[in-house]
């Protein structure tokens, strides 16, 4: 009996740990089969208030979802539901930018999909402002412009130099029916506070507030400091430059040149970096010949240019000597024999380029005094591999001063090929390369006598600067530095300015004495140290000279 039921109970047993594998069997061949799929998604912070949840469509392996226009695509969290045992990457909750298309990765086992989710904005249905854009209002030059749509802000970009003035560009609003309260081409003062812009549709308002980031850009005039002062204001002249018979002067970063006719005819240098302040010479070996045998110079690196000056005469000689540097005897880089009368060349002598490869060596023909009457005419040689071409006159006619020869001298324009800026003690203008007129600026601009103007770009800013030197007027000899910054280029920068403008434009200037004497020369010259500074160097005629440096 006993071995019956154990018999009995292990039969059972049996028969229930087999009914339990058949049951497991079953359930095995039930379960599906693992995927990889976004089955649900959503964008959870829509809409300008951050707080609207919207679904997206899922067709294969591409969803797309359409937010309220209001919403900000570069910050939208989204919630995704996956199947079974399925890990996503990024995971579900993340905040992402969806401006452009993003690909999410459905990984499970060995299995893995990759779903493209795209995000628009629908058609707004209230007011909004969709785009804006504007620009200087005097250059047109393009702001950076910034709509935020989540607190209604329009953000303009602009630095310390840039006009705070503008006008709208582009101004996109919507739905269909929207009301601006302005228009575009309309002008904002953004030196003004609470500067705004409605949209109004339906019998709603919606304001958009202008905030402004200004950058700093430029150099400090606060900060400019004081190198070397040899002026007549300071008193400090050297006695081998203090009369007129010193014409021209020019200055490379290490040595002050000074063309003098004073006790002889020398080009006088200074180092001014010497412990002891002295004047040299340089050699003068065979330079001989002209009216007068030195007139004016000129620096290029360490290259040193200087002109003697003729006038009156048919077949005379107008030369440009060369010096390598200090220490070298002189060669003459150029020799041209006039070919009338009316020529006077050499009262002012410019260089563009370096002549010894492919640069210019430009001189003005000086108005009366042996020279043509109202004489706007400047002689122009180019080099080609250190050999200079045929003469090539340049003859503008002006309509807003009266010549451009008097003391005219050629410069290039930094970052603008093919033109050149040409002042005198009449006339500042810009020249195309075939001596057309491109700009001429007014007197009631930038006055007369002011004379070899140059441009240049510091940390973000572009200037122009010029030495005056007026006999009219008490303290008439001085430098100026004018804020072109406005604009695509120098040219655009200097065609902007106005006489309305410019007492705000000029920000920057020195006295160097008061009137010394009519009619007579100034230079102007500008040299980046070693630390990318410029140095911003200053001559007239009796005057003497200075150098500053222009800090941040």
């Amino acid at each position: 009996m006993k071995l019956k039921k154990i018999s009995s109970v292990l039969t059972a047993m049996l028969l229930l740990i087999g009914m339990g594998i058949s049951f497991t069997a079953c359930s095995d061949d039930d379960d599906p089969k693992p995927e990889a799929k976004i089955t649900a998604f959503s964008i959870i912070n829509a809409g300008q208030s951050q707080d609207v949840a919207v679904s997206g469509v899922i067709n294969g392996n591409a969803i797309v979802v359409a937010v309220p226009y209001e919403s900000d695509l570069t910050a939208l969290t989204f919630n995704a539901t996956l199947s079974a045992n399925a890990i996503l990457t990024p995971a579900s909750g993340t905040t992402l930018d969806f401006t452009e298309a993003r690909n999410l990765v459905v990984s499970n086992g060995e299995l893995e999909e990759v779903y493209s989710v795209t995000v628009m904005k629908a058609d707004p249905d209230a007011a909004v402002l969709k785009a804006i854009k504007v620009a200087s209002a005097f250059t047109k030059e393009p702001y950076q412009t910034t709509l935020n749509l989540m607190d209604q802000t329009i953000k303009v970009t602009f630095n310390t130099l840039q006009a705070d003035t503008v006008v709208i560009t582009e101004l996109e609003y919507g739905p269909q029916g929207a009301v601006p309260s302005t228009q575009v081409d309309k002008g904002i003062n953004l030196a003004l506070p609470n500067q705004t812009i409605t949209i109004s549709y339906a019998g709603e308002d919606k304001v958009y507030t202008f905030v402004t980031e200004i950058t700093s850009a430029g150099f400090d005039a606060t900060k400019t400091a004081t190198l070397l002062d040899k002026t007549s204001l300071a008193g400090l002249v050297p006695s081998e430059i203090s009369t007129n018979s010193s014409r021209g002067a020019d200055f490379n970063g290490k040595y002050v040149f000074v063309a003098s006719r004073e006790g002889g005819n020398n080009i006088v240098y200074y180092d001014v970096n010497a412990t002891v302040f002295e004047a040299k010479t340089l050699d003068m070996t065979d330079v001989a010949g002209g009216t007068w045998v030195i007139s004016d110079v000129k620096c290029v690196g360490d290259a040193i240019y200087a002109c003697n000056m003729v006038m009156n005469a048919a077949g005379s000689v107008f030369k440009v000597y060369k010096w390598t540097d200090v220490n070298a005897q002189p060669t003459v880089a150029l020799s041209w024999t006039t070919t009338n009368e009316k020529q006077r060349l050499g009262d002012a002598l410019s260089i563009v380029g370096d002549p010894s490869a492919g640069g210019y060596i430009f001189a003005s023909n000086f108005p009366g005094f042996g020279g043509l009457a109202d004489a706007s005419e400047i002689y122009g040689w180019k080099a080609t591999a250190g050999v200079f071409g045929d003469v090539m006159t340049w003859n503008p006619t002006l309509t807003k001063s009266n010549k451009v020869g008097q003391y005219g001298r050629v410069n290039a324009i930094s970052g603008v090929a093919d033109k050149f800026l040409v002042s005198g003690a009449e006339a500042l203008v810009i020249l195309n390369a075939d001596g057309s007129i491109e700009h001429e600026v007014s007197g009631d601009v930038i006055q007369g006598r002011a004379m070899d103007a140059e441009v240049f770009e510091y940390n973000g800013g572009r200037y122009l600067t010029y030495t005056v030197n007026r006999e009219w007027q008490a303290a008439g000899a001085f430098y100026e530095i004018v804020n072109i910054t406005e604009g695509a280029d120098a040219v655009a920068g200097i065609k902007a300015l106005t006489a309305e403008n410019i007492v705000a434009k000029t920000v920057y200037k020195k006295m160097l004495s008061g009137p010394q004497d009519a009619w007579v020369n100034a230079n102007n010259a500008v040299v980046f140290d070693s630390e990318n500074n410029p140095h911003v160097f200053a001559f007239t005629v009796l005057n003497g000279f200075i150098i500053e440096k222009l800090n941040r």
